[in-house]
């Protein structure tokens, strides 16, 4: 059993070592890579930076035959933060990575298309939940409105159901979202394929 565990040092010496037999390409493109994100994750994080100052910087400064695979980094990057927002800061990151889908491919007018296709799916998909949840709610509250009427009146003390604490609201809620998710999440995918075969 003993034998079976590496511990980390075993492990770190052995990275250690193909990192010593890397051929230098793989090095440059490791470097390339980790700059690319490193860019990218700047343009992300910090809403005040922007895309010249960020990623279009980092781009200036790679060489020509290198370009291609820093976009290929790049949009890895960017697609890998589009997601279906559950939340309101969700839709914001997810914004902000089309955004810069969208800088980085101005000037082709069928990557725009598909662009604005995952623009429009992810912010159709957030306002879609959200009124779908708030109809439902609506639906419960009002067949429950009678049973906290009966029950005030019962108990001569005023009495309040929560529609969402249902466990019928919960129940049918949760089948609901995950179709919506499960179909919208399809969408997501096909596009995002379609954004990976451009760059490779």
């Amino acid at each position: 059993m003993g034998d079976q565990i590496r511990s980390t040092w075993e492990i770190v010496l052995e990275k250690l070592e193909k990192i010593g037999k890397a051929d230098p390409e793989e090095l440059k493109l490791e470097n390339l890579k980790e700059s690319a994100f490193k860019a990218c994750a700047k343009f992300l994080n910090e809403p005040t930076s922007s895309w010249e100052d960020t990623v279009g910087k980092f781009l200036s400064q790679v060489e020509p035959k290198y370009k291609s695979q820093a976009i290929k980094f790049i949009t890895e990057v960017l697609l890998k933060n589009i997601v279906l927002p559950k939340l309101e800061t969700q839709l914001a990151n997810s914004e902000r990575a089309i955004a810069g889908l969208s800088y980085l491919f101005k000037g082709i007018p069928e990557m725009g298309k598909l662009i604005k296709q995952s623009e429009g799916l992810i912010k159709e998909y957030y306002a879609q939940k959200k009124a779908l949840y708030e109809e439902l709610k609506k639906k419960y509250s009002a067949e429950l409105s009678a049973l906290e009427q009966a029950l005030s009146n019962n108990l001569g003390v005023e009495v309040k159901v929560s529609a969402e604490q249902h466990p019928q609201f919960q129940e049918e809620w949760r089948k609901i979202s995950e179709y919506i998710d499960r179909e919208a999440e399809k969408q997501l995918e096909y596009l995002k394929q379609i954004f990976q075969k451009v760059v490779s």
